[in-house]
């Protein structure tokens, strides 16, 4: 589970949730919508970052897209980078982009150039493994097939040596080459005492 701080209306928002969902269906995104600018914007991201650490989450994401110094000044705050290295909960800085550092990102657990970077760094790529275990099904699948053909031919092999060399079949031989004998014997007698 992935708690994201930023702005519901915002484009990081959408970056995250759309590379998460490619790295894993599975996981369970949380967003704690904050205002990324402006006089609310600290407060409301110092709230965001305690009642986040407070829920048990594997890690939480604060960021948003880039924008001028001033429009990423709230993450230059004193209190935000305070709340932001006192947080238990694992905490990824992704705001702004590449030229973009602030505060809060020496005070963080990792630093990443963008939302997109952010959920690549918080959500493992199950799907290579999800291709993988299929890779290895099918694999295992052709393998016992092909071992239950081997047995079945090895099967029919010892079948076809049992029926030949069976006791049943000895006897009925020996019984008809007895009969046989025995019409010939008979034959012979009949001439010789003709």
């Amino acid at each position: 589970t992935v708690g994201i701080i930023t702005s519901k209306d915002g484009q990081a928002i959408k970056d995250i949730c759309k590379v998460a969902g490619k790295r894993n269906p599975y996981v369970q995104l949380v967003l704690y919508h904050v205002n990324v600018q402006g006089k609310n914007a600290v407060s409301t991201i110092v709230e965001g970052i305690k009642y986040m650490d407070k829920q048990g989450f594997d890690t939480i994401i604060v960021g948003r897209g880039g924008g001028s110094d001033e429009e990423l000044m709230a993450y230059n705050d004193e209190l935000i980078a305070r709340t932001v290295y006192e947080a238990a909960t694992p905490i990824i800085s992704a705001v702004g982009h590449e030229g973009h550092w602030t505060l809060i990102d020496y005070v963080s657990d990792k630093r990443v150039a963008t939302p997109s970077e952010a959920a690549e760094e918080a959500v493992p790529d199950v799907m290579v493994d999800v291709h993988r275990v299929d890779q290895l099904k099918r694999s295992l699948e052709i393998n016992m097939r092909n071992q239950i053909q081997q047995r079945k031919l090895l099967l029919q092999a010892k079948m076809a040596a049992l029926e030949k060399n069976s006791p049943e079949r000895r006897l009925k031989e020996r019984s008809d080459r007895l009969a046989l004998l025995s019409e010939r014997l008979r034959e012979g007698m009949n001439r010789l005492f003709d």
